[in-house]
């Protein structure tokens, strides 16, 4: 696999810098004073074990998704920009699916199904309790 700096390198070329410019931190030069830190923050997520992915994560959580640079058309990047959109497409059709089962369509159905003796017996029963 790639060496850690290799992932590093990878990582803060798809991240952007959090100071405000407009550049990725791997590009962002050293007039920025934040840059180095985050490439030092990204070594130690790597050193640490983590996976591209979390380092990713773990940044959207702390700077927000603006975080991430624009994608590229490639594979895992472009995967890493779908699968937020497909989870909630699917998270929707879920939502869709339990509030139909919820809904009460079915009671109706049932009901016409009790054969109108037993109706008419229950119904007896009930007038009387209610004359009492």
């Amino acid at each position: 696999g790639p060496s850690q700096d290799e992932t590093v390198s990878q990582i803060t070329g798809n991240l952007m810098c959090s100071c405000g410019c407009p550049h990725i931190i791997k590009q962002c030069g050293d007039e920025c004073g934040l840059a180095p830190e985050l490439v030092q923050e990204i070594a130690q997520l790597v050193a640490a074990g983590k996976t591209q992915q979390e380092v990713y994560a773990n940044f959207e959580a702390k700077y927000g998704p603006s975080v991430r640079a624009v994608p590229t058309a490639e594979g895992f990047n472009l995967l890493v920009w779908i699968v937020p959109f497909v989870g909630l497409f699917v998270g929707v059709l879920v939502i869709i699916m339990v509030v139909k089962k919820l809904k009460p369509d079915r009671p109706a159905e049932e009901i016409q199904q009790v054969p109108p003796k037993i109706d008419k017996k229950y119904r007896r029963l009930l007038d009387r309790e209610l004359k009492r």
